[in-house]
């Protein structure tokens, strides 16, 4: 389990996990990762965020993930992967499970199964204990002016440093944002 507050990297560091596993470039295309997240109920459908923006639907509760979303998950599970070693399943936004889906993936993840279940959350504490019980957790924190320094020669990128309004910047975008984090 990815977690820390909005922002920090979590989904970016599963796709780079996920890259770096399977050694390819472009995993939206690979048939062996399964990437759920929260979903709107819109006429019978489960639609994703840019979905119901781009069909005009108004959001009159919040996104969630659904029972029929963790079947998904058992389901691609139960196959054998195509082209990788093993199948991968990336769960962002883990805490706006449903209870119903909740137990149906506790259940998933009791059973034996030859993959790798990442959930991302920033806001564990609202999974079930059950579910967090089993994860291994890798915590994210925003990275101070300081670390964002290193972090930027370290990889090369040191003219980004002449514009300190962009770091100064990139330490506030999850508060920016809303995040109370």
């Amino acid at each position: 389990m990815f977690t820390g507050a909005e922002g920090v990297g979590k989904s970016l560091a599963a796709k780079c996990f996920i890259a770096e596993t399977f050694n390819i470039q472009n995993i939206a295309n690979c048939p062996d990762i399964l990437w759920v997240e929260p979903t709107y109920l819109h006429q019978k459908q489960l639609l994703n965020e840019s979905e119901i923006a781009a069909s005009g639907g108004l959001r009159k509760s919040p996104s969630q993930i659904r029972i029929e979303q963790i079947r998904e998950i058992t389901q691609f599970l139960a196959t054998s992967p195509l082209i990788a070693p093993y199948k991968i399943v990336v769960v962002e936004n883990a805490e706006r499970m449903q209870p119903t889906a909740a137990n149906a993936l506790l259940k998933t993840l009791e059973e034996p199964i030859s993959g790798t279940i990442i959930l991302i959350s920033s806001q564990p504490q609202r999974l079930l204990a059950t579910i967090t019980s089993r994860c291994q957790l890798v915590p994210f924190q925003r990275l101070n002016n300081a670390q964002m320094t290193t972090v930027l020669e370290n990889v090369g990128r040191s003219e980004i440093l002449n514009h300190p309004n962009v770091i100064r910047f990139a330490g506030n975008t999850a508060r920016l944002r809303g995040d109370r984090g």
